[in-house]
C-alpha cells in the first residue's frame, strides 16, 4: 500500500565529468526536465553536473532512465528519498564555474585525485574500530549543528569556500598523522576537499561514498554513529538520520532542531525555531523582523533557505 510520504521522491546526485559545451548541455537538460514536469535545482559546468530534483515516482524513474542513456551521465549514482510534498517550486538548470562552489577549480580535479571512497559499512566499521581515524565534517557550521558523527572535527565555516583558507593556514595540520574520514551530505564536497587535503600533505584521506544520505539509508538507525538530522538545500531543510536533537530554539532554548528562514527578506537569517515560537514570533528571528514590512510568503510547515 502506498503511503502519503511515498507520493513524491527527491533525487540527489552529482557526476564529475568533462563537458565540452556546458551551455548546450544546460539548454537540453532544462528542456527535458520541464517537459517531464520535474522541479529542482541543477548546476552544470565544464567539470560536471550537480543536481537535486523532485517529482512523482514515475517522473523520477523517467529522469533516471534519461540520465542512464545520456552519453555523459551514464554512470551517475543517485540517492533517492521519499517526501510528502514537493520541496521545490520551480525547475532551474544553470551553468556555473564549479558544480559546487569551493575556490578549488584550478587546484584539484576529482577525476584525477581524490580521497579513497569508503562504502557506508566500511566507513562505519573504521570509525568504530580503528583508533587512528578521525571523522572530518566538510559541511558548513549551520549544517553540522543539527547533526554530525560523534567526535567529528567540525570546521567553523559559514560556506564551503572558507575551508581552503583554513587548510592553507595549517589549522588541521595536527591531523596529518591520522586517517582522515571525510563526509558531507551526498559526497560532492568531499571529492574536492579530500583531493585538496591530499595535495597539502595529508596522506591517509578517505571519504564516505554517497555521503550522510547513503549512510542513513544503509546503516540501521540503532547502530548509526551519526546523531541528529542532515541539512539539505531544499524546502525540507533537513532530513532525519536519528531522533537525537542536538540544538535548542534561538528564542526560548527549548530543545529544537528545525530551521526557518526569517520572514524579513532583508534579514533572511537561517535560525532554529520551535513550533510555539514559530506561531508567536511569526516566523521571524527578532521582534524587529516580525514587524518589518518586507514579509516572506510561507507554505504551512515549510520554510525557504536561499
Amino acid at each position: 500500500m502506498t503511503t502519503i510520504k511515498e507520493q513524491y521522491q527527491v533525487l540527489l546526485y552529482y557526476n564529475y565529468v568533462d563537458i565540452s559545451d556546458e551551455d548546450l548541455t544546460c539548454y537540453e537538460h532544462l528542456a527535458f526536465c520541464k517537459a517531464l514536469g520535474l522541479l529542482g535545482r541543477i548546476y552544470i559546468s565544464s567539470e560536471g553536473i550537480n543536481g537535486t530534483c523532485a517529482g512523482t515516482r514515475e517522473q523520477i524513474k523517467k529522469y533516471q532512465r534519461y540520465m542512464k542513456k545520456h552519453p555523459l551521465f551514464q554512470d551517475t549514482e543517485f540517492k533517492c528519498e521519499n517526501s510528502d510534498f514537493l520541496p521545490f517550486r520551480k525547475m532551474f538548470v544553470r551553468t556555473r564555474p564549479e558544480i559546487v562552489a569551493s575556490d578549488l577549480f584550478d587546484e584539484v580535479s576529482p577525476n584525477k585525485d581524490t580521497g579513497t571512497h569508503l562504502s557506508p559499512g566500511k566507513f562505519h566499521d573504521m570509525l568504530q574500530n580503528d583508533p587512528d581515524v578521525v571523522a572530518f565534517d566538510a559541511r558548513n557550521d549551520y549544517e553540522w549543528k543539527i547533526g554530525t558523527f560523534e567526535g567529528a572535527v567540525t570546521p567553523d565555516i559559514a560556506n564551503f569556500r572558507e575551508l581552503k583558507n583554513k587548510v592553507d593556514n595549517g589549522e588541521y595540520d595536527y591531523l596529518k598523522e591520522k586517517k582522515l574520514l571525510m563526509f558531507c551530505t551526498g559526497g560532492i564536497r568531499c571529492e574536492k576537499a579530500s583531493a585538496y587535503f591530499k595535495k597539502k600533505g595529508f596522506s591517509d584521506v578517505y571519504q564516505l561514498d554517497g555521503g550522510i544520505i547513503k549512510y542513513g539509508q544503509t546503516i540501521k538507525e540503532e547502530d548509526r554513529l551519526y546523531k541528529g538530522k542532515c541539512f539539505v538545500f531544499d524546502d525540507r531543510l533537513a532530513t532525519p538520520i536519528t531522533q537525537d536533537v542536538l540544538t535548542t530554539c534561538e528564542h526560548c532554548d527549548t530543545s529544537c532542531d528545525r530551521y526557518l528562514n526569517c520572514t524579513n527578506l532583508q534579514c533572511n537569517k537561517l535560525f532554529l525555531c520551535c513550533e510555539a515560537c514559530k506561531e508567536s514570533k511569526g516566523h521571524a528571528c527578532t521582534t524587529e523582523c516580525a514587524l518589518h514590512p518586507r514579509e516572506r510568503w510561507y507554505r504551512e510547515d515549510v520554510s525557504i533557505h536561499t
